[in-house]
């Protein structure tokens, strides 16, 4: 949200097209907002954390594909792919068992 530039030319640079970069953006942005949300509160958590997951799956594949990448850059963005990996095992979990008995679902 606040380096929206800097991320389109982050997103230009993997030849994403160009038209689709900002309804991308502002897609990850509600995704990540409300799903974070979700998950903080643990209302819809289940739904929240598997939308999140493929979320995360897409952009890990699009955007840091360090397999094809490089140079320098391989480094930084196979960190960051199994950085995005472990997040979405976390979610898988929640996902599948739940928020647990702390959440707004279960008051």
């Amino acid at each position: 949200m606040m380096e929206w530039t800097g991320q389109a030319s982050y997103m230009q640079s993997h030849k994403l097209p160009t038209q689709l970069i900002a309804p991308m953006l502002a897609i990850a942005l509600v995704i990540e907002a409300a799903g974070v949300l979700c998950l903080i509160l643990g209302w819809q958590a289940r739904a929240a954390a598997f939308i999140m997951f493929i979320y995360l799956g897409v952009v890990s594949v699009l955007l840091h594909n360090f397999w094809a990448a490089q140079g320098a850059s391989a480094g930084g963005m196979q960190t960051q792919f199994l950085k995005n990996l472990g997040i979405m095992g976390g979610l898988l979990m929640i996902a599948a068992n739940g928020p647990g008995r702390w959440s707004v679902n279960e008051v």
